[in-house]
């Protein structure tokens, strides 16, 4: 699914404006107390957006969200939701949807991330392999203290995806967002049959893992997509929904096949001799490519090369 791509700062030292701006970001947001400045960088696209907010001043901010919310602090920054409290600092929490809540501010740095709602639903239907899931959480609490360094961790490295420019990638950006949504999926308690859900998505692991393996291993053999069900114990749907959900770019077992294939022609062809009699119609029939303008275009399509100019360049 293609998306845009936007990054941005934002900077400010008057309340009312950045309270507009909050608000158009997360849900409803008031603020009371004093706010000095306030300097933000946002980047991501229509799934979710990673922020670095510095807050200088002493404020609190009542807000709603409209999309799910994790937050971490670099210092003391409490929250409050119900009969809930917390600080930011020592753990992420977790804001939800419709579930008002009060956050506590004094020269604070907070690292947050927004995840749409119907974004992260999708990847939840898919991890857990139900189609009518609807992703709730029993708290703003981690799992357990080790759950939240987990979080920590997948943030840190996708922020570092930013820092380095990275997510303006959009196979990458795909795959941070697989990567923070799949993580609030886990370090966060979702509500219902947890231990189904988790036998779920283990047998999607194994299934997947199973057969990347058997890809590997056996793609010089005349195998199928059949094949490799049967090896890992799966049905084809089985295998293509695996796929589905966690190849970072979802393809299909077939498609994985194929790639797999094309980077072996592309091995043999950078030590192929023209002059003795190699051709690219020879290593694409090695490879299973019937059709050797098919795999020429496939080829092209995978690495902006002719195989051709593979075969006879000159080293």
């Amino acid at each position: 699914m293609a998306t845009s791509f936007y990054e941005f700062e934002f900077t400010s030292a008057d309340a009312g404006e950045t309270e507009h701006f909050l608000s158009g970001r997360y849900g409803k947001v008031a603020l009371k107390g004093r706010l000095d400045r306030i300097g933000m960088r946002l980047a991501g696209d229509e799934r979710f957006q990673i922020a670095s907010v510095r807050f200088d001043g002493e404020h609190t901010a009542a807000a709603e969200t409209d999309v799910f919310v994790v937050a971490t602090a670099t210092s003391r920054s409490g929250w409050e939701e119900a009969r809930e409290s917390g600080d930011m600092f020592d753990q992420p929490v977790l804001f939800r949807p419709g579930t008002p809540f009060t956050s506590f501010t004094v020269n604070t740095e907070r690292r947050s991330v927004n995840l749409d709602v119907i974004a992260l639903e999708r990847t939840a239907r898919l991890l857990y392999g139900r189609k009518d899931l609807v992703v709730a959480f029993d708290g703003p609490h981690p799992a357990s203290r080790q759950a939240g360094a987990t979080w920590s961790s997948v943030l840190d490295l996708v922020l570092m995806y930013r820092d380095t420019g990275a997510l303006s990638n959009e196979m990458i950006r795909s795959s941070a967002f697989r990567l923070l949504s799949v993580a609030a999926l886990e370090v966060f308690r979702l509500d219902g049959d947890r231990a189904a859900l988790h036998a779920t998505a283990e047998r999607r692991q194994r299934i997947y893992r199973s057969a990347v393996e058997f890809f590997r291993d056996y793609a010089s053999l005349p195998i199928t997509v059949d094949d490799a069900a049967e090896a890992v114990g799966a049905s084809v749907p089985e295998l293509a929904e695996a796929f589905h959900a966690l190849h970072p770019e979802q393809i299909s077992p077939t498609a994985y096949l194929r790639t797999i294939r094309l980077g072996a022609a592309f091995a043999d062809l950078q030590v192929g001799d023209p002059t003795t009699g190699a051709t690219v119609a020879q290593v694409a029939r090695r490879w299973g490519f019937a059709s050797s303008r098919r795999f020429a275009s496939l080829f092209l399509d995978t690495y902006g090369l002719h195989p051709e100019w593979i075969l006879d360049r000159e080293d």
